[in-house]
């Protein structure tokens, strides 16, 4: 039984039913503990795989306990820099750091890059990963003169691995520490270290468009190939991924390993017919969908790679959004500085976010977060190029979906109808500049409208003195005392006078 219960709950946990993975990991902790101890190996594998669902269903306080307890049995078993040590170690560093147990945390990171010294070297892979962990955790407390020294070693030793292998997952590793280390520099927001940050921004991009234009878009299109006239011609809904999931995966352990995707092939395709897919690049087509590492490919995984498509993948995503992040900070400086910001870079700021909002949509869907967040940079690079009435249409857009999901007292709702409120009252000036009153009114009344809805949702739900709030009340000052509302409403009552007259 705790057999059965230990590799359901995997199974479970790989295909994101956290909670349900939960209740039966339980079950199988507490029966391998009662038959072989708490310090078995089996009892530490369920144990740890216990620890990750709590994590990833943002129970840290417990998850952090259960890898506590993991760790500590593997490193007195076999060392820190034990296969298995290293990665509950990684997951016990996530789950502190998710608590703001920053010092716990890095004291955890020392100790493994301690130990991968010893073990491994200096310029190993398993040491690069935590001196990259340790320097993420400083960004993130934004300690940035901790931070950048860790993650340029990290960047140097990758670049060393990257040069001297074909491997995917090297590039992969150093296509994440130029995206790590340039974001740090962008902090710094001195003018030689954004010009830094840009060139390993632009330098991880083309790259990365050059393996995505290569094989991976070559292996990409095996996927779209095999799955779309193996089973249901591409559906990319949720529901049309899991069937096809579920297609290959016929052990139902929640992943496809390498030989079960053959299977399938040989299944689908008879000798002689279908694409040229020989046993290289069938194991091509997991490494590239395998983004976790671990061999075999997941649910997420088989989605993520199904959705992509050959244009984009998700490296070379965050790397255009923070690529456009940056020149969105470049024309805010300049316009600061008094000085005329490039049209030709905020050109590209929208054409990179574009191409994140199109990719996104078709990784994720429509109405998913990651989606809705890109959709409202979108909106705000298209408000700083007057581009009003996309903008409008965008964020009515986030808006509503984010009410429905959020709630409007939610932090990034509000943003949002922050975010439409200025966007209306930049439509209702370009309207009074036109002699168009009614409206202008109309759109000066709904933004007036807007953050009084929003104030009333912030004091509620944060308080009276919160940031949010005093943002709201700012912004509601500024709508209602403009003139352009004033002057509109007086006209618009003139007009709606000499009519009924």
């Amino acid at each position: 039984m705790a057999d059965g219960c230990f590799e359901s709950g995997k199974s479970l946990n790989k295909l994101g039913k956290h909670a349900q993975a939960e209740v039966d990991l339980r079950t199988a902790l507490k029966i391998r503990t009662d038959l072989l101890g708490a310090e078995h190996e089996d009892t530490l594998k369920v144990l740890a795989e216990l620890g990750d669902a709590c994590r990833r269903q943002s129970k840290n306080e417990e998850a952090a306990r259960l890898l506590r307890e993991a760790y500590d049995a593997y490193r007195a078993a076999k060392g820190a820099a034990d296969s298995n040590a290293l990665k509950v170690a990684n997951f016990l560093c996530s789950s502190l750091s998710a608590q703001t147990k920053y010092d716990e945390a890095e004291a955890l990171f020392r100790e493994v890059i301690a130990a991968c010294n010893d073990k491994y070297g200096a310029s190993h892979k398993n040491t690069l990963v935590f001196k990259q962990g340790l320097g993420g955790l400083f960004d993130k407390q934004e300690k940035l003169d901790d931070a950048e020294p860790l993650l340029r070693e990290a960047l140097a030793g990758r670049r060393k691995l990257a040069s001297a292998t074909a491997d995917t997952y090297a590039k992969t590793d150093l296509y994440a520490s130029m995206g790590s280390l340039a974001l740090v520099l962008q902090k710094r927001k001195g003018s030689e270290a954004l010009a830094e940050a840009e060139a390993l921004y632009r330098e991880a991009l083309t790259q990365t468009r050059k393996d995505i234009e290569g094989k991976s878009a070559d292996v990409t299109m095996g996927f779209l190939v095999v799955f779309g006239e193996g089973i249901l011609g591409v559906d990319k809904s949720d529901a049309g991924l899991e069937a096809a999931f579920a297609k290959v995966d016929t052990n139902q352990s929640g992943k496809i390993d390498l030989d079960e995707l053959k299977a399938y092939i040989q299944s689908v395709y008879e000798t002689g017919t279908g694409p040229p897919l020989d046993d290289k690049f069938i194991k091509e087509m997991v490494e590239k969908a395998d983004t976790n590492k671990d061999g075999e490919i997941d649910l997420d995984e088989f989605k993520a790679v199904m959705r992509a498509g050959p244009q984009e993948n998700k490296i070379s995503i965050n790397l255009m959004k923070n690529l456009g992040a940056l020149l969105k900070h470049e024309r805010q400086l300049k316009q600061e500085q008094g000085l005329k910001p490039d049209a030709s870079r905020t050109e590209e700021c929208e054409h990179l976010y574009r191409r994140c909002l199109t990719a996104d949509t078709e990784l994720y869907g429509p109405t998913n977060e990651t989606t809705l967040t890109t959709m409202e940079t979108l909106a705000m690079v298209m408000h700083s190029r007057d581009k009003d009435a996309e903008a409008e249409e965008m964020l009515r857009r986030v808006l509503m979906e984010r009410r429905a999901s959020l709630g409007l007292n939610n932090e990034d709702t509000l943003e949002t109808a922050l975010g439409l409120a200025t966007v209306l009252r930049s439509i209702s000036q370009g309207m009074q500049g036109q002699g168009i009153s009614l409206a202008a009114a109309s759109k000066a009344t709904e933004a007036e409208a807007l953050l009084q809805e929003a104030l009333a949702a912030s004091r509620q739900a944060l308080g009276e003195e919160h940031a949010m709030s005093v943002r709201i009340k700012k912004h509601l000052a500024w709508v209602s005392g403009t003139p352009v509302l004033n002057m509109s409403l007086r006209q618009a009552s003139l007009g709606e006078v000499v009519g009924n007259t």
